[in-house]
């Protein structure tokens, strides 16, 4: 069953590797692939509910499990590259594990309930925010504005 689909990252991968453009465009664009995957077709949906919630992968199922992680090192791999255009490299590939457990996340979290959620909405949503935060952080961004602390209540005596 396993064999027969494409994983994803996989699929984010591809486009990844074909992408010249601006690096958030990229990273945007592939962070939505996997994404797209799931809500599309509905043999990738039910396959990653299978392998995500009901597949414990030992003993003969272990090659499926190498197989993604090998997926998931190549999409994270490419994620830090396109982040190394963006964020100092001692940084790149915290950026690209947050991005991955972002849309890992969204992924498990569909696939067990998708009627709790609008995939591509809140994903759009999520990875907008992500990425435009790793914005904020660059070099030679503008510093954020000062928070101001809390009011702290006066303490009665």
């Amino acid at each position: 069953m396993m064999d027969r689909v494409t994983m994803p990252c996989e699929c984010a991968l591809e486009q990844a590797l074909a992408a010249t453009d601006e690096p958030r465009s990229a990273l945007y664009r592939m962070a939505l692939s996997p994404l797209q995957a799931l809500t599309r077709d509905e043999q990738t949906r039910r396959v990653f509910r299978i392998a995500m919630h009901l597949t414990e992968y030992t003993g003969e199922l272990a090659p499926v499990a190498v197989r993604h992680e090998e997926a998931i090192g190549e999409f994270v791999g490419q994620m830090q590259t396109l982040f190394e255009r963006i964020l100092p490299a001692e940084r790149s590939h915290a950026a690209a594990l947050g991005l991955f457990a972002l849309i890992d996340g969204l992924m498990r979290q569909w696939t067990a309930r998708p009627e709790g959620f609008d995939l591509l909405a809140v994903g759009d949503a999520c990875v907008g925010a992500y990425l435009g935060g790793v914005k904020a952080a660059a070099p030679g961004a503008p510093a954020p504005a000062p928070r101001k602390s809390p009011a702290r209540p006066v303490p009665s005596t």
